[in-house]
């Protein structure tokens, strides 16, 4: 239990609120678009109808609730893979409860900027020694 529960029945209450919730909502397959809208993966953004922004609230909800906080969100089965639509730019791979976050993020997805970063350090330095080379050739 985490400290900003008050107490056992605190839990109780929220999984039997999250139940009525996972009752009463339902969202037909592909009502959630995760969208890079600009230039970096800091500007996305989520398109979804109004039952498909439900649903997903309920599903992450559900996976804060599931007893193995360790499990990836894919091992919880809840259905996001068909709530996504197919031209979604971004997806969940995972989910990963944990009680705090400390520390940078060693769990995660490749990170576009340092590949990008080493292809123009690398392209920089293979066009100055084409460079060099050339000047060598012509000068020397």
């Amino acid at each position: 239990m985490t400290e900003h529960l008050k107490t056992e029945l605190d839990l109780l209450e929220i999984r039997r609120l999250v139940a009525a919730l996972n009752s009463l909502v339902s969202a037909p397959a592909e009502s959630v678009r995760i969208r890079q809208i600009g230039g970096g993966l800091d500007e996305s953004g989520v398109e979804a109808t109004q039952a498909g922004a439900l649903k997903l609230g309920v599903i992450i909800l559900n996976a804060a609730l599931e007893d193995d906080a360790a499990r990836r969100f894919k091992d919880f089965n809840l259905g996001l893979e068909a709530l996504l639509t197919s031209d979604s730019d971004i997806g969940f791979d995972s989910f990963i409860r944990r009680e705090t976050l400390t520390g940078r993020c060693v769990e995660g997805p490749f990170e576009p900027l340092g590949a990008f970063r080493t292809i123009l350090l690398v392209g920089g330095m293979c066009l100055a020694l084409c460079v060099a080379a050339w000047v060598y050739w012509v000068f020397f």
